[in-house]
């Protein structure tokens, strides 16, 4: 799913609001996970309008099976890169949550220039 939330950059933080669940037209399988997209640009909109703003997407979440840790993977590595070059284009940075068995990790990417 996705994360919505807000950076504060007078503390040099990141807020996170909400994690919304998947999709109903994601597709997984036991070894991938594709996120659909349908109602998500309209949830982003309505928490930007709800929060005059404040709000808005921050990056994505998921889960990695049982008996596997919140290590990210190669693919979690490049989507976070893709992330990041793309929320770079507002000056942010990009954050993805990752839920293991029995940990979490949350990663940051930011495009430098």
């Amino acid at each position: 799913g996705i994360l919505l939330g807000y950076y504060d950059f007078n503390i040099n933080s990141v807020v996170i609001v909400d994690a919304l669940p998947a999709p109903t037209d994601s597709n997984s399988s036991r070894s991938s996970f594709e996120r659909g997209v349908l109602g998500l640009a309209t949830a982003v909109e309505d928490a930007a309008k709800r929060t005059a703003g404040v709000v808005g997407y921050l990056g994505e979440w998921h889960s990695h099976p049982p008996g596997h840790s919140a290590h990210p993977s190669q693919d979690d590595i490049l989507q976070l890169v893709y992330l990041a070059l793309g929320m770079a284009d507002d000056g942010l940075p990009a954050v993805s949550l990752i839920v293991g068995e029995h940990d979490i990790q949350i990663l940051q990417g930011e495009v430098r220039g």
